[in-house]
């Protein structure tokens, strides 16, 4: 039978050999062979492939008689180069055993390199360098094993330990071979001698001295024994048994010497098994190499099975391929590389990968049939309006997908052969997947796969994401928001002709829409667009869509299009189903043992009975896989009782197995597992499955429990498959069958749809209740980010199916019966931790665009971001429904999904939600950084224009349309978070508009700017002018440290250039006028030196930098000017004071800008012990605690849908926007407005908290 043939980029691990005989062994593990690649290029490499345990392996051998480091350095890179998705690999072979009182290695026993102290693992050394005292130096560093391959060892130790493991298992594959060239009944004796014994003659070792063999204790059985160390790899031969035992003391006791390892580590990460052949001394003998080489390649096997069992322990190359392309991409910077980031939701090239490997091989030619096609050739060739979307439809398992593959392929050797400008993109709509179902993600994935390789594509996603934040791509409307941006990007000039390709239409989940109360299609908006968008620069756009026959997509396209249908091209369809049929049939005959005649009989049967349905075929063989039969009666009986004819049948008489082959409880164990795998919103694991179904499955062992559980899989009737220990549905008509047809009958009473979301809902509570916690990773600083929690074992702390109870715990609840008194239960607990699980799962900005959660609420019009509330109804969940709006709005999204640890700051600091939450107790924990907490929240009579603190923080200056008020903001008690804040005084001051506020430092007088500097005096109430000059626009004032003197910035005018002018304020006399070249316009800032000598102005030059200048006070000299990029200032006020210096605020970290006195360029002062705004993080040196939202939502709550008031309450919110951080010693004040809306909150951190955590 022929081999498989898979795509080079499916392979994922890299198995490499020194000699021909740890080849052969490595080859006798496969379980399946592939057909080996072709010889293209320089590379010189010869490969086999195949799959161990799913893993799909490249095998690679050194060249005859290049046993060395380089040589295997060389290899390496050769096959990385080919197979880019290999992200590591393991060394396997035999190597030289050094026995020790500390390790009793023998002959055939197995090393594996592991770090202990300061090695990696792999200690490389040199023979050829010593010290002046004939030390031999360590001469390279090397990298360590990969973590999952470290964990996997961890479970090996942990299973032999328990007396459990496959390594006999796996050995006696060897047992088949004709002469069994790898047993260990040829090896010969195992023998140690003395380490002061050389080797002296050619011969044997049987001519040597018995007398100088060590004396060991003989073991019990033959059982091969692991040892876990450390390795060192070298570019000679160890065979001295002297030098063996001295580097081995020094270099942390080297267990085993081999000669490429070194030469691997730094360029694929790999983990080293050996065989023992020898004892690195100078008795070395060949005997046992194979028995070694074998053992090694056994162990390995074993490995890798324990990893592809268990989900948490895979990396494997093709999850890490998208992030890898990113990173190599030199044609990008930092920043783009971010940016599109955020936009790759879902890689389509890594889905193609995967769609491959699961299905079965791409048969050559089976589809060529399609580009000879008319229409196929008119959409290719022609550019009229009608020719741009060709659309291929046929019905369920007809091979739609496998076809697109084919075209994809086409089409992208074509664009090779005549253009480097054209384009190509696809995108695989799948509806078991959350991620590959939405119109929006089909649109995303388009535009990030243009975008990946493009720095002008990029920096337009950067732009767009700049300009509208996540909103952009999964907000409100982000259908239309993202088709803007794929125009830019077509409108491109140097862009060429681009194929788009969209496969299983038909599996876009129908979204509602906000605005339209019909709950308009978000698939008819995009088919809406691709339609209306053919003509200008669109018209170099191609389309390909595949779908079923649906009516619905028929309608939406209106004629507009050119069509292939799978039913009308019956012949060719034929064709190539008889080829399916072929490869098929081959390995059934190779897996039960068929004679010629059930080969015949069982070929044509599928030929005659097919009806161009490969699916049908797949199941009748897969079928058949496990009802062996001797003859063609009995196969044909078979065939006609349990495989009907064309799918629906099929999958009637599937089910009706699955009662027949059960009895009593034993049928509920499949139908348990269906009905939650219908019901279940993405794909669950197996052990997920088992959590939710309470299958009595023993998951201490987690190798039997995997067993038993693929066991119960298979009694489900082949409608389910498993990829990675994950379940699928075989194909989206089989999930059909239950949701639409027939098979909906396995939801009768009392297993009713409601109740089986009942049971999974209270199930998902459960879970949430036992896992989730405060700071669930054990970060303890309210900065840690989302990527601070090691991704190898971010499952420990929440394993996935208490994640999938994180996100659609609540979806199950809204559809049950009942379960609401375990809402209750865990919201009243966890509500807090909840959302803090979520944004580490990086769940917080998707899940109001669930499609599930859109589509259950079709019967409300909603707003889009508060679609969760939905979710949690109930009298008793309507304070966490308003909670939830709170906490999860636009303004606060972003900082959680960077820092989910800040939503315990911003519960305790948001006043509407302790209200709500009525003083539950997760929002009252107090951050350990805060003292205490106060907040204001006014509604003013016109629109504010600036606020400023007083300096002891107490009251606020709120300058309006020619007015200041001031506010008092003093605490009603110590236990209110929000004041009633109480206006003291209102300054009426017949101004348009005030540019700047200031407060004297004995906060008696307020300043203002405008055309006219105005001195308000606090406690007479009283305002003056400062001089009767007036100027186009005052833009800056400031006070002195001891209030005498007020520094006055001033735009350009036609009498004069932009200056400072420097006031005594009690005589209200100008002391100097400091010219300036600065455009010191609105926004600008000025301030006094400590001592009062100096005067400082910073201000944008509108190319996007900041300049700063300094004068000297008494001379009115200036001092020094430097500038700096505009998007390093801080949004804190500019410049501060700490003892006697004066400071720059920046995104990085405050500049002492006291040096530039005496000309010198301004020093960073990271360290610096006092509270500033850094990169947006309140910060006390290097210690981050809190992230400043750029926007607060305050306001009241109304019935918002018009629904009965005592069983609804929304929070109906104002967004307020950042207008100022303003730092007072240990006190910060956030000051939020919009419109006639002002919100301050006043926050007191705790001078002694020399760590600011949780």
């Amino acid at each position: 039978m022929s081999k498989r043939r898979l795509k080079l980029e499916l392979y994922t691990i890299g198995w490499i050999c020194a000699l021909p005989i740890e080849l052969a062994a490595a080859q006798e593990m496969l379980d399946e062979e592939h057909e080996k690649p072709s010889q293209v290029g320089l590379d010189p490499n010869l490969y086999t492939l195949g799959t161990i345990g799913g893993f799909h392996v490249v095998l690679v051998c050194l060249p005859a008689g290049q046993t060395a480091t380089v040589s295997a350095a060389t290899v390496a890179t050769w096959l990385r180069s080919k197979f880019p998705s290999v992200q590591y690999g393991v060394m396997v072979g035999v190597g030289g055993g050094v026995p020790s009182d500390k390790a009793d290695i023998r002959l055939g026993d197995i090393v594996i390199s592991t770090p202990t102290g300061q090695s990696g693992g792999v200690v490389q050394y040199d023979l050829g360098k010593v010290e002046a005292t004939g030390r031999p130096i360590r001469t390279g560093f090397l990298n360590a094993p990969p973590q999952n391959l470290l964990q996997a060892v961890s479970a090996l130790k942990a299973n032999r330990a328990r007396g459990k493991s496959d390594l006999p298992l796996h050995l006696s594959t060897f047992d088949h071979l004709e002469n069994k060239p790898f047993s260990r009944e040829k090896v010969g004796p195992d023998r140690l001698f003395e380490y002061d014994y050389d080797h002296t003659h050619n011969g044997p070792c049987d001519d040597c001295d018995q007398e100088r063999l060590v004396k060991r204790v003989l073991r019990k059985t033959d059982e091969i024994v692991i040892h876990y160390g450390v390795i060192a790899s070298g570019n000679r031969v160890m065979k001295d048994a002297k030098t063996r035992d001295k580097l081995s003391s020094e270099n942390e006791g080297v267990l085993c010497y081999e000669m490429e390892a070194a030469g691997l580590m730094n360029i694929l990460p790999c983990l080293v098994i050996r065989g023992i052949c020898d004892y690195s001394d100078s008795h070395k003998s060949k005997g046992w190499q194979p028995f070694a080489a074998a053992a090694a390649a056994a162990c390995t096997k074993e490995l890798l099975c324990l990893i592809a069992g268990n989900r948490n322990l895979q990396e494997t190359g093709t999850d890490t391929l998208a992030l890898t392309r990113l990173r190599s991409n030199e044609l990008l910077d930092p920043e783009d590389i971010q940016a599109l980031s955020e936009w790759c939701l879902v890689d389509p090239r890594i889905e193609r990968l995967r769609i491959l490997d699961s299905k079965d091989a791409l048969l050559d030619g089976s589809c060529d049939w399609v580009f000879d096609e008319s229409s196929f050739t008119r959409w290719w060739d022609t550019e009229s309006e009608r020719s741009q979307i060709l659309w291929i439809h046929g019905d369920p398992g007809k091979g739609k997908t496998m076809m697109a593959m084919a075209i994809i392929e086409e089409i992208s050797e074509r664009i090779q052969k005549r253009s480097n400008t054209e384009k190509q993109a696809y995108f695989f709509c799948q509806n078991s997947e959350p991620e590959l179902r939405k119109p929006e993600g089909i649109i995303r994935s388009l535009i990030y796969v243009l975008a990946e390789g493009n720095p002008k594509f990029a920096k337009i996603l950067r732009r767009k994401l700049n300009e509208g934040g996540r909103g952009r791509i999964d907000g409100k409307n982000a259908i239309f928001a993202l088709w803007d941006t794929l125009s830019h990007m077509i409108q491109e000039s140097s862009l060429g002709r681009v194929y788009f390709l969209v496969d299983a239409l038909d599996e876009c989940v129908r979204q509602p829409s906000e605005d339209d109360e019909q709950h308009q299609d978000s698939l008819e908006s995009l088919i809406g667009l691709l339609l209306q968008h053919q003509t200008g620069p669109w018209s170099k756009v191609k389309w390909i869509l595949t779908s079923r026959n649906e009516s619905r997509i028929r309608r939406l396209l209106g004629g507009l299009c050119l069509e292939i249908s799978l039913e009308v091209n019956t012949t060719y369809v034929a064709t190539a189903i008889e080829k399916f049929i072929e490869l098929k049939v081959g390995q059934l005959v190779k897996r039960n043992n068929y004679s010629e005649d059930l080969e015949s009989f069982l070929r044509t049967y599928l030929i005659e009975n097919s009806e161009g349905t490969f699916l049908w075929v797949a199941l009748v063989c897969k079928g058949l896989e496990r009802k062996p039969v001797m003859d063609v009666s009995a196969l044909e009986d078979l065939l006609q009782m349990e495989f009907p004819r064309q799918l629906g049948p099929l999958y009637h008489r599937m089910l009706a197995s699955i009662y027949d082959n059960s009895s009593g409880k034993d049928v509920d164990l499949p139908l348990t597992i269906l009905r939650i795998t219908v019901l279940a919103f993405e794909p669950l694991t197996l052990q997920d499955i088992a959590h939710f179904a309470q299958l009595p499955v023993t998951l201490d062992n987690q190798a039997q429990a995997q067993d038993h559980m693929r066991k119960l899989i298979e009694l489900c009737g082949s409608f389910l498959t498993l990829r990675d220990d994950t379940v699928y549905f075989v194909h989206q008509s089989a999930k059909d069958f239950f949701e639409k047809g027939f098979g909906s009958s396995i939801f009768a009473a009392p297993n009713s749809v409601t109740e089986v979301h009942s049971t999974m809902a209270i199930r998902a509570f459960e879970f949430m209740e036992i896992f989730l916690k405060k700071d669930i990773h054990d970060l303890k600083l309210p900065s840690s980010s989302r990527s601070e929690p090691n991704t190898s074992v971010v499952a420990q702390p929440l394993p996935h199916h208490a994640q999938y109870s994180c996100v659609f715990g609540f979806v199950h609840h809204y559809l049950s019966n009942n379960a609401a008194w375990k809402a209750t239960n865990v919201l009243k607990k966890h509500f807090l931790h909840w959302i803090e699980a979520l944004s580490f799962m990086g769940y917080l900005p998707w899940l109001p665009w669930i499609p599930e959660v859109s589509r259950i609420i079709g019967p409300f019009k909603v707003v889009a971001d508060k679609v969760i509330m939905f979710m949690l109804i109930g009298s008793d969940l309507t304070n966490y429904n308003a909670a939830y709006s709170w906490l999860i709005n636009d303004s606060n999204r972003g900082n959680l999904i960077d820092a989910p640890l800040q939503i315990y700051t911003l519960a305790y600091l948001n006043p509407q939600v302790r209200g709500v939450l009525k003083g539950e107790r997760c929002p009252n924990e107090q951050p350990g950084w805060l003292e205490k907490t106060t907040a204001v929240d006014l509604k003013l009579e016109s629109e504010v224009k600036l606020t400023l603190i007083s300096p002891d923080g107490s009251q606020v200056a709120i300058a309006l349309k020619g007015v200041i008020e001031l506010w008092y903001l003093k605490r009603k008690s110590r236990l209110d978070l929000i004041n009633l804040a109480r206006r003291r005084r209102r300054f009426e001051c017949h101004e348009e508009e005030f540019s700047s506020l200031a407060f004297s430092p004995d906060a008696q007088i307020i300043a203002s700017a405008s055309t006219r500097i105005m001195l308000h005096g606090i406690v007479d109430g009283k305002s003056s002018a400062l001089s009767d000059e007036k100027e186009s626009s005052y833009t800056a004032v400031s006070f002195s440290p001891d209030g005498r003197f007020l520094a006055v910035s001033s735009m350009a005018s036609p009498s004069g250039g932009s200056s400072v002018q420097v006031w005594e304020v009690n005589s209200k006399a100008k002391l100097r006028k400091l010219q300036s070249h600065l455009h010191l316009g609105r926004g600008s800032a000025v301030a006094f030196s400590p001592n009062g000598s100096v005067v400082v102005a910073k201000a944008s030059d509108g190319r996007g930098e900041i300049n700063v200048q300094l004068w000297n006070v008494n001379t009115g000299e200036s001092m020094h000017k430097f500038r700096i990029e505009a998007e390093h200032i801080a949004q804190a006020e500019t410049f501060f004071h700490f003892e006697d210096r004066i400071y720059l605020s920046t995104k990085d970290g405050p500049l002492d800008i006291t040096a530039t006195e005496t000309g010198d360029d301004p020093v960073p002062a990271d360290s610096l012990p006092v509270l500033q705004l850094r990169d947006d993080w309140l910060s006390r040196g290097p210690s981050r605690f809190f992230k400043v939202q750029s926007a607060w939502e305050v306001g009241s709550f109304y019935d918002s849908w018009g629904l009965n008031p005592q069983d609804w309450a929304f929070a109906h919110p104002s967004i307020c926007s950042l207008q100022s951080v303003q730092v007072r010693g240990d006190v910060v004040v956030l000051s939020y407005a919009s419109g006639r809306q002002f919100y301050c909150n006043v926050l007191k951190v705790d001078p002694k908290a020399d760590v600011l955590q949780l």
